[in-house]
């Protein structure tokens, strides 16, 4: 009797369930609370996943059913795609409802750019599930542009939002937002009294650069943040500013002892850290092993019942930030 040849397995025969499972190990290499807000943070992991994505959606009608939306989810967007899309509407109909999160830099534009910050706005209201912006860079030029452009709209579906701190006059349009990230925030930082002015829902915030001052600041106006993420490294030993004359001198000022001030934000369940690992970091900065204990200290003051989490990104001066934290749930230390 001839025996039948063992069926080969596809892709196909694979749960859907699997099969976001196994892009997962292709992580989506942004997020709102993350310390990682420069465009090229990241940059190589994107490339990679979005070639993974494309690849898979190009296979067949099943894993392209499957796999478009993820391709589509994080937005890159320029000048160019703007352009692009404004002029092909059938694209435009069919890609708009997969994508979550739009990513561009303004670095360059400037006030003979004012038609692509209106096309801008024009293409991010039209898109119905949009939840994150950001905005890498935007140059002073262009300030006034974006803040007369998103006068008078409301975006009332993004919740969270990254842009640096001077952009502040765009806020208005962002009525339900809850996370805010800003690559540094100071104390004289234009974004914290509109932040608590626009902003009453906030919940999570990215880009402390950590002093008494500012956390005292923050404490008063959000008491109840739910996530915190510091963009500074924590110090050894205190660090003293040269002269006070200068109204911004805390950015040279920083204390070890700062980081317990957090313990006050008692619904925190979130905490994200930065450790410099550079060698020649070794002498200044808080040993990874302290950080460790004196960030879960801090988690565990919150009376927040849900589940909390240390995480620390790593950085090197010569090979920049691990693009993935260290996640500890804190009831493990």
């Amino acid at each position: 009797m001839l025996m039948s040849k063992p069926r080969l397995c596809s892709l196909l025969d694979l749960p859907t369930e699997l099969l976001v499972e196994i892009i997962s190990y292709h992580p989506y290499p942004f997020t709102f609370l993350s310390p990682l807000l420069r465009q090229e943070h990241g940059a190589q992991e994107r490339h990679d996943r979005r070639q993974v994505l494309r690849s898979l959606s190009q296979t067949c009608v099943v894993l392209r059913t499957i796999f478009l939306p993820l391709l589509w989810e994080r937005f890159e967007a320029s000048q160019a795609s703007l352009q692009e899309i404004h002029t092909n509407e059938a694209v435009a109909s069919l890609l708009f409802p997969y994508i979550k999160s739009v990513h561009i830099s303004m670095k360059t534009w400037g006030l003979e750019d004012m038609e692509a910050v209106f096309l801008f706005v024009q293409f991010i209201r039209a898109l119905p599930n949009l939840v994150g912006l950001q905005i890498y860079q935007a140059s002073y030029e262009c300030v006034p542009v974006l803040s007369y452009a998103f006068a008078d709209i409301m975006l009332p579906n993004i919740t969270a939002l990254c842009v640096p701190d001077w952009l502040d006059g765009i806020f208005p349009a962002f009525p339900n937002l809850t996370t805010l990230a800003c690559p540094c925030i100071y104390t004289h930082s234009t974004a914290l009294a509109p932040a608590k002015q626009f902003f009453p829902r906030l919940e999570a915030i990215t880009g402390l650069r950590l002093s008494r001052n500012l956390i005292e600041a923050v404490l008063q106006d959000f008491p109840n943040l739910r996530a915190i993420t510091v963009t500074s490294t924590i110090p050894l030993q205190p660090k003293k500013a040269q002269s006070h004359s200068d109204p911004m001198h805390e950015r040279c000022t920083a204390d070890p002892d700062d980081l317990a001030l957090l313990s006050s934000f008692k619904n925190l369940s979130e905490l994200s850290l930065i450790h410099d690992e550079t060698v020649m970091a070794e002498a200044v900065v808080l040993p990874l092993d302290v950080l460790l204990q004196r960030g879960a200290d801090v988690l565990r003051a919150s009376k927040n019942p849900g589940r909390k989490v240390l995480r620390v990104w790593s950085f090197d001066m010569y090979r920049g930030y691990e693009v993935e934290p260290r996640v500890i749930p804190v009831r493990a230390l």
